[in-house]
């Protein structure tokens, strides 16, 4: 019984000290990304929105997205956008991103970076 007591209490504190390691490498790069993204919208928003250049947002896009969008459709949006007119005030981007690691070693970002112009 007690051989089976210290294999259970060995147990736990493995299980206790690997969640600790964990959690501390998520927050490390969920920082690292939630500062990542805020300059990345604070660059791109500005840039792309100065005069509504489809070659910035292009320069800026993941490749999965510029393999998916179809160069009609890109050119209808940013005619729709042109219309309001260049950039007048950038206010800066908000919001967080966060990220999850689920079975697998699989990584999921979701980055929510409202910012507001005029």
């Amino acid at each position: 019984m007690r051989k089976f007591l210290y294999i259970l209490g060995a147990s736990a504190l493995i299980a206790i000290l690997a969640s600790s390691i964990g959690l501390g490498v998520l927050l490390y790069n969920g920082h690292a990304l939630d500062a990542e993204s805020k300059a990345f919208v604070d660059g791109a928003v500005p840039a792309i929105a100065a005069s509504w250049s489809k070659q910035q947002f292009l320069d800026r896009a993941a490749p999965e997205l510029r393999e998916r969008i179809k160069p009609k459709e890109l050119n209808a949006l940013f005619d729709h956008y042109a219309q309001l007119g260049p950039l007048v005030e950038y206010e800066g981007a908000t919001g967080e991103a966060a990220m999850s690691y689920m079975g697998g070693g699989a990584k999921r970002r979701d980055i929510e970076r409202p910012a507001r112009i005029k």
